[in-house]
């Protein structure tokens, strides 16, 4: 083998961190570890679903990563309807409980 040929190939390169990207994979693990429910739950899911798609618009203009922002996506995007369908309820009761106030009408 000759230097040549050695010193003509390149090794790969890497397309460097993507931080966004790699934020979205661990905030959507992290709401999978607190699905119990909770504030915590509802926060980490779309906190995933944002820095997923920062992330994946980032990998796309050449910062590498795009496999991990869309695996936050997978994860985070699932848990955010399930955080928000279980809140729905939850929030919707208080109103429903609230007293109402009498019109004059059906005052005695």
């Amino acid at each position: 083998m000759s230097t040549e040929s050695v010193q003509s190939q390149q090794l790969p390169t890497t397309a460097g961190m993507n931080g966004q990207a790699v934020a979205s994979l661990v905030t959507g693990i992290v709401s999978l570890v607190f699905c119990w429910g909770g504030w915590l739950f509802v926060a980490t899911s779309a906190i995933a679903v944002v820095t997923g798609i920062r992330g994946g618009r980032a990998a796309k203009t050449g910062k590498g990563q795009l496999g991990v922002a869309t695996a936050g996506l997978v994860i985070g995007g699932p848990a955010t309807g399930v955080a928000m369908a279980a809140w729905a309820p939850g929030a919707a009761a208080p109103m429903a409980r609230a007293p109402v106030a009498a019109s004059p009408a059906t005052k005695g």
